[in-house]
């Protein structure tokens, strides 16, 4: 090489034009350690001397994403000239002239690059300052997911898609993950291991396959015979024998799977290809051809694969905020049209910002015109523009992508000048639907206080009764809505310039008798779905703006109905939620999916963040060394206080021990403190009871009591459990010697001696959504005899006994579960998950009045706060 050229070709990485034109001395030495033992520095100079003097010569590539071998394999002219002496590498031919069209590296084939990437025009290279196609892959491409070898996908591929694989090669890490739905890298390990003898370092299945000379006929995969194909269809074999293709099974990829060629003797493509669900999975983009779709349906680990995205480009025209409709507008020029159709929905917008980034559904009007110059318009719903500049968009339908590039100087559209923009814009598009609705949005008058449904001139009825906060930003809708089918086509929710649309299949519609039978106007409805509910996440641009909705008919007439202010969230607002319905069987997981479960996740979690530290009174002195540390919260009957205590002073738990009351009423401090006075005084328990300042619920309470624990065991009690035998704390912690088992409780009784507790099975129950539900072993029954210990899927938290480290490490019970139900069952599936297991104690015997510790335990409202906790068990533990 010229000095010029090697200043050109060789620079050193940091000062490199483009990756691949680079020399990356760490990488060589790692690359190819004998050479490093000949340098015997790591100085960037030593080691491009070396390369050009020795390691060019010996078919050395000076960077990750060149292979030298490859490029000679694939071009013989190129191998012809260096054998001749008239070439120094096969690098130094493609930075002259090869890189215009030639692959540089067997995992990038130029022509599938710009197959799928049709907005790699020459015009759009040169304005990104691009070299080539494979500048642009190894700068962005690869990041967009875009696909440049039908044999890699870089989505698929774990920590980063193609530069990572690279860099594992180089490192001899011999990454064989899946990188296509076309290849099986474990099969062909097992099939080929010839392909691997000899190849310091070790090199992926991949690589030995794509680095087999055209006369190789290995098979990539069971489906396909190299052989086979070769010899059944006769033009592959010529067209890899002249060196248009590698293999036959690349001609097949490319051509062959088109016409349903079969790619073995025993497989019948296409029969396959004929089939309903194969015909619409290709037609909807969800796999490339029938082939991806035959090896996914016969490998059913792998999935079905999507189909490589198409990719073109464009550039934005304008945009801009409008501020009373909530949503972004932008004007754009498409420089090559995909082929869609131009009244079909199903668009999607990705639009970056200097600090955050807009995303979602669009409404487009669309001009496709000719393959080039097409024009658009687009909306998306979405808050205020984020600050800054914006610096590019993609507009995505279905696997077709344009990346729409920003002009530095364009500058964000505002006011009544925006909108005249936008409608000139969309006036000169061809008439459509979605041209017609941006354009009546755009007339639409602001909203100004006033409700407008009456004035629509279709009859639509729509009443919000109630609207609660579920922090920080989540809005719960309660009303009904009267209006004939296909009347109303959006409702949108409006707070400061934030809009969100009412998602019609995640609303949950209700019986409304009470309507029905109010309507003055005598219409004969069907009351069962007149009333809605729907919970919208991330509505609010702050809670000091005023909420209204809007109503899109399909006349393209828009009313404002407004909203009453928020009903006070916590417990109350809980309470009142989920007294609004009875759901069960199939509309239950759909009610607490779309609206009951995240709604009261919010509220809940907003309930607690608030601060709530206890205030603690002691009763007598407890031991300075304590052993086990009995909590027990109270709620509602706090009498059974003085009945647990008397009990506890006649049958001790054994070890030393110190009894925490966890009040979680607190109307009943000053009740609380007096009874547990009078306990002390009369039986000597001494007591600590810490008063809570607000109700927080069954784990909250037993947290609290466990970080003011300083037993080296916790023994969790409900205050409606009563022992009766002394040394009953001793027994269970001594069952704890064994490191496997995590939970210990005792065998509980009725008051009849029957079995209310020895253990619990997660069982589904078909009314209930199928979820699981912690079903009592042998409850009822006489219990059996034996002492041997009785292991349990879970054991009830109404009495367990654990090592404090296991509990403290989990973080106590969760209070994701609202007020009480479950926690036990998820903190004993916890535990097995740590390799602990639960089990119940049948020679320590106590008595359970089941459930009377909680007061109001018969209100409406608590059977689906049952379920809400089942639904919040089975969202974390299902997959298990």
């Amino acid at each position: 090489m010229t000095d010029d050229e090697i200043d050109l070709l060789l620079p050193p990485a940091r000062l490199a034009r483009t990756k691949w034109c680079a020399f990356d001395h760490i990488w060589y030495l790692r690359a190819y350690p004998e050479a490093a033992v000949e340098i015997g520095s790591d100085d960037f100079t030593a080691v491009r001397a070396f390369y050009l003097a020795k390691g060019a010569a010996r078919a050395h590539a000076p960077n990750m994403y060149f292979d030298e071998v490859f490029y000679r394999r694939r071009y013989p002219d190129v191998a012809a000239e260096i054998a001749a002496g008239r070439l120094e590498s096969g690098y130094r031919h493609y930075g002259i002239v090869g890189y215009v069209a030639r692959a540089p590296h067997w995992l990038f084939d130029p022509e599938t690059y710009e197959t799928l990437s049709l907005d790699l025009t020459e015009r759009r290279l040169i304005a990104l300052d691009c070299v080539n196609s494979y500048d642009h892959y190894l700068r962005a491409g690869a990041r967009e997911g875009r696909v440049a070898h039908l044999l890699f996908d870089p989505a698929l591929t774990p920590d980063g898609g193609f530069a990572a694989y690279l860099a594992g090669l180089a490192d001899a890490a011999e990454p064989d993950c899946r990188t296509s739905i076309y290849f099986d890298a474990d099969w062909f390990r097992r099939r080929y291991p010839d392909a691997f003898d000899g190849v310091v370092p070790p090199r992926c299945a991949l690589q030995a396959y794509l680095s087999g000379g055209r006369g190789d006929v290995r098979d990539p995969c069971p489906e396909f015979s190299e052989s086979f194909y070769r010899k059944r269809y006769a033009e592959a074999a010529e067209a890899v024998r002249l060196g248009d293709f590698d293999s036959g099974f690349a001609y097949f990829l490319k051509q062959g799977v088109w016409r349903f060629d079969a790619p073995s003797a025993k497989i019948d493509l296409a029969a396959h290809a004929a089939l309903p669900e194969v015909v619409a999975a290709v037609q909807a983009g969800d796999c490339r051809d029938a082939f991806a779709h035959l090896r996914a349906s016969r490998h059913l680990t792998l999935g079905l694969p999507n189909a490589p995205m198409r990719h073109g480009g464009g550039q934005i025209l304008s945009h801009g905020q409008v501020a009373h409709l909530g949503s972004w507008m932008a004007t754009a020029e498409l420089d090559a049209a995909l082929p869609i159709d131009p009244t079909d929905g199903g668009f999607t917008v990705c639009a970056w910002f200097d600090d955050r980034m807009l995303a979602g559904a669009a409404t487009v009007a669309i001009d496709l015109g000719s393959a080039a110059d097409a024009r658009i318009v687009l909306a998306l719903d979405a808050a205020a523009v984020p600050a800054g500049r914006l610096r590019r968009v993609e507009l995505r339908h279905g696997r077709r992508c344009w990346h729409l590039l920003v002009p530095a100087d364009l500058a964000s559209g505002r006011g009544e000048a925006l909108i005249d923009d936008m409608l000139a814009a969309i006036a000169a598009l061809p008439a459509s639907a979605p041209a017609s609705r941006l354009a009546a949005r755009l007339r639409l008058v602001p909203f100004a206080g006033q409700d407008t449904m009456a004035g629509l001139s279709r009859k639509v009825r729509l009443h919000i009764e109630q609207t609660i906060l579920c922090p920080p930003d989540g809005v719960v809708l309660i009303g009904w809505l009267l209006a004939d089918a296909g009347v109303v086509r959006q409702i949108r929710l409006h707070s400061g310039g934030q809009t969100v649309a009412l998602d019609w299949q995640r609303m949950i519609r209700l019986p409304r008798p009470d309507v029905v039978a109010s309507l003055a106007d005598g219409d004969d409805r069907d009351a069962d779905d007149l009333g809605l509910l729907t919970f919208l996440p991330h509505a609010l641009a702050g809670r000091e703006q005023a909420l209204y909705l809007s109503v899109e008919l399909e006349t393209d007439e828009v009313g404002y109905c407004l909203l009453p202010p928020f009903r006070p969230p916590g417990l109350p607002a809980i309470q009142f939620l989920l007294g609004q319905l009875d759901a069960r069987y199939d509309r239950l997981a759909p009610t607490f999916d779309h609206v009951l479960g995240p709604a009261i996740r919010a509220l809940n979690a907003a309930r607690l963040a608030a601060p709530s530290a206890p205030r603690e009174i002691a009763f007598g002195v407890t031991p300075a060394e304590i052993t086990l540390s009995v909590i027990v919260p109270l709620y509602g009957r706090i009498d059974f206080l003085e009945y647990q205590a008397a009990l506890f002073a006649s049958a001790p738990p054994g070890p030393a021990s110190e009894y925490i009351y966890v009040l979680d009423d607190p109307d009943q401090q000053t009740a609380a403190t007096r009874l547990a006075a009078s306990v002390f005084a009369r039986f000597g328990v001494p007591i600590r009871l810490l008063l809570l300042p607000r109700n927080r619920g069954y784990a909250p309470a037993n947290n609290v009591g466990l970080r003011a624990a300083r037993g080296t065991y916790v023994a969790l009690v409900n205050s409606d459990v009563f022992p009766t035998t002394a040394g009953w704390g001793s027994a269970l912690i001594a069952r704890l010697a064994d490191p496997k088992l995590g939970a210990v409780g005792p065998l509980l009784l009725y008051e009849d001696g029957s079995v209310q507790h020895q253990g619990m099975a997660l069982e589904p129950l078909a009314e209930f959504g199928g979820w699981q539900f912690p079903l009592h072993l042998r409850k009822g029954l006489r219990p059996l005899a034996g002492r041997a210990l009785l292991p349990a899927e879970a054991i009830t938290g109404a009495c367990m006994v654990l090592r404090r480290a296991d509990l403290a490490a989990l973080g106590g019970l969760d209070e994701a579960y609202v007020i009480g139900d479950f926690e036990d069952a998820d903190l004993c599936a916890r535990l097995a998950a740590r390799g602990l297991s639960s089990a119940v104690d049948p020679s320590v015997r106590m008595y359970h009045l089941e459930r009377q510790s909680q007061a109001d335990a018969s209100q409406g409202w608590r059977m689906n706060l049952t379920l809400f906790n089942a639904w919040t068990y089975h969202q974390r533990w299902n997959a298990a």
